[in-house]
């Protein structure tokens, strides 16, 4: 009858109501599950006095009330401690967020301070190299006065006709020295210019320009019964280039080539197109290099030291100042060298499109 419950009927209301309140505490959070459950006791009350005698209310209340009782239970400590959990993670990473910024700070701070150290150390480095660059220029001019006059009483000496021959070879040592100084000054300076940027680029034929320096070295080929062999292609190639900076790097080559081969050696000067490049090879068949002294050969006053030219006098800046005049016209230059048996070098500079 209604008015008991068998044990299956027990046990059938205990599982349905705990998988039912289970499933609808699961979609709430614990507050709300206080609430839903008051509200499921409330409707099984009634249902409870419709359907069960009065007597068998209370024992019949005691199952469902423990099959709603005890999931709240679970879910609800399941629940408090998520929480719990979850506020020490947040707890831990807003300290660590807190630790975070305080470093950042600091390493803000660090940053501002570094930065203002290193602009005094660039300003410094700047006011420096305006300095180094007045010295050198105010010395250069200094001294190419006074060679001015030396090279002027130097050619009214040899202009004597009382002098002895002993004495015009001293007068041209003296001469020939004042040259050499002469030619470190001037390279000096062309260095300084090179790394302050002051080009005066304009369109140049590049052929007519090898072509006007290489007879500026006749006199040179002449004296050392060296011969000299030509091959300039017909084609205009137009580079945009500093005349007098490009023109100075092919005389330091070309001068270098004569230097460096003995007399009655020979000296070749190509000129040609390589795709959009205008290629410069002057080669000689001169004392060579060793390959080892080949990788420092561009680098400022380092001379190739060998037997067969340890007494020819230089200064070591020349090829340094024709890689960096290559350098800023955007080209490169690279050599080829076998000791004892000459060298090549190659330049390239991009054309005009």
């Amino acid at each position: 009858s209604l008015a008991e419950q068998t044990r299956l009927s027990e046990v059938l209301v205990i599982v349905v109501f705990s998988v039912g309140s289970t499933l609808a505490y699961y979609l709430v959070n614990w507050r709300r599950k206080l609430v839903l459950m008051t509200l499921l006791m409330l409707l099984y009350v009634v249902f409870a006095f419709v359907t069960f005698s009065t007597l068998n209310i209370v024992n019949n209340l005691l199952y469902p009330t423990l099959a709603l009782g005890i999931p709240l239970l679970i879910t609800i400590g399941f629940d408090i401690t998520e929480e719990i959990t979850l506020r020490i993670r947040s707890e831990a990473q807003v300290h660590l967020l807190e630790e975070l910024n305080q470093k950042t700070e600091a390493e803000n701070h660090l940053l501002e301070e570094l930065n203002v150290k290193t602009e005094a150390e660039k300003k410094h480095l700047q006011d420096l190299s305006e300095l180094k660059t007045r010295m050198i220029r105010m010395a250069s001019h200094d001294l190419k006065n006074p060679l001015g006059r030396v090279f002027g009483y130097a050619e009214l000496l040899l202009m004597d006709e009382d002098i002895t021959d002993e004495q015009r070879t001293f007068i041209k040592n003296i001469r020939q020295s004042g040259d050499e100084m002469n030619n470190l000054i001037t390279e000096i300076l062309d260095l300084e210019q090179l790394r302050s940027g002051a080009l005066n680029k304009e369109h140049l034929s590049f052929g007519q320009m090898v072509t006007q320096v290489v007879t500026r070295h006749e006199p040179d080929l002449y004296r050392k019964s060296q011969t000299y062999i030509e091959e300039v292609t017909p084609e205009p190639l137009t580079v945009f280039a500093d005349a007098r900076q490009l023109s100075q790097a092919v005389t330091n080559l070309i001068g270098n080539a004569i230097k460096y081969t003995p007399d009655g050696g020979s000296i070749s000067v190509r000129v040609l197109q390589d795709q959009h490049k205008a290629r410069l090879e002057v080669g000689d068949t001169g004392y060579g290099m060793p390959a080892e002294a080949l990788p420092k050969l561009f680098t400022e006053f380092y001379r190739v030291r060998t037997e067969a030219t340890q007494n020819i006098k230089g200064t070591g800046l020349g090829l340094s100042l024709v890689k960096q005049v290559i350098d800023a016209h955007d080209g490169r230059i690279w050599v080829e060298s076998e000791e004892g048996k000459g060298s090549t070098f190659f330049v390239e500079i991009p054309l005009i499109k």
